[in-house]
């Protein structure tokens, strides 16, 4: 499917509503035509991008939900709350719900069955929505399309670290808050082998693009520190530039520390400093 991201401009397509916003600042409602459902036929994408108020052009973080218990229910103002966060900082952010999730169409394309997952197609088939957003989301007017960080919780972390290995024009850096795949809600450990998850990461790395930023937090079941440190290190062997953080406290959220800026927001701010500047 991968050539089919050539004519994904020429297919893309944006349906605007001038919908209330807070003060300063623009909304527009968004479905991005993918032309990559299984069955040949093109789906839409559900998006919301938030814009500073002005000419811009602006920096743009593409923010990336995880998986919810219900798929459908997920929507694009579940992140408002980091979006606010870039909106405060001078940075456009849009909120993209990949294929099945959401309002979004298509098929389910990020499963993997237990033993033996094959984390890294599920990654990819995820990127191939992030990829396909950007190509959009460049050619939107106020938008710097040069300057495009991605950022993505738990199985969006996943998929902006598979996104980090392609060659995504305007992308800088990606962001990974609790960033993984195959964990268990129960605190069991995650779906076996782990090594999976581990070389799935190595092999992203050794085709990284732009700098990386691993966050995590005490207390994650899903995505356990002592996991996640082995998967890092290995996607790091290949990567130049790859820094994993960990907030060993309870109150930094656990699974979601990506609520709890106050932990992270000095971190994330002196990286997009440096990659985005």
């Amino acid at each position: 499917m991968i050539p089919q991201f050539r004519q994904a401009a020429a297919l893309l397509l944006v349906l605007i509503l001038n919908l209330p916003a807070l003060a300063g600042e623009r909304e527009e409602r968004l479905q991005i035509l993918f032309p990559a459902n299984r069955n040949g036929e093109t789906v839409h994408l559900e998006g919301l991008l938030r814009m500073p108020d002005g000419p811009g052009p602006f920096p743009l973080a593409l923010l990336n939900h995880g998986t919810g218990a219900r798929a459908k229910s997920q929507k694009p103002e579940d992140l408002d709350f980091l979006a606010r966060w870039f909106l405060d900082r001078g940075w456009a952010a849009a909120m993209v719900m990949r294929r099945s999730f959401g309002q979004s169409g298509g098929l389910y394309v990020e499963a993997y069955s237990c033993p033996n997952p094959d984390y890294a197609k599920a990654g990819r088939n995820a990127a191939e929505d992030i990829r396909a957003s950007v190509a959009h989301l460049r050619d939107v007017p106020g938008i710097d399309r040069e300057r495009i960080v991605l950022v993505g919780q738990s199985s969006g972390g996943w998929a902006v670290l598979a996104a980090a290995a392609e060659a995504i024009p305007g992308l800088r850096g990606a962001v990974s808050f609790a960033g993984g795949r195959g964990g268990n809600p129960k605190g069991e450990r995650n779906c076996p082998p782990e090594e999976n998850l581990i070389e799935a990461g190595r092999g992203f790395g050794s085709k990284a693009k732009v700098p990386t930023l691993w966050i995590y937090a005490a207390n994650d079941n899903l995505t356990p520190i002592d996991l996640m440190r082995r998967v890092q290190e290995a996607y790091a062997q290949g990567s130049g530039d790859s820094t994993l953080r960990y907030y060993d406290d309870p109150k930094a959220g656990g699974h979601f520390v990506l609520r709890h800026p106050d932990y992270w927001g000095g971190e994330l701010e002196a990286f997009l400093a440096r990659v985005a500047k």
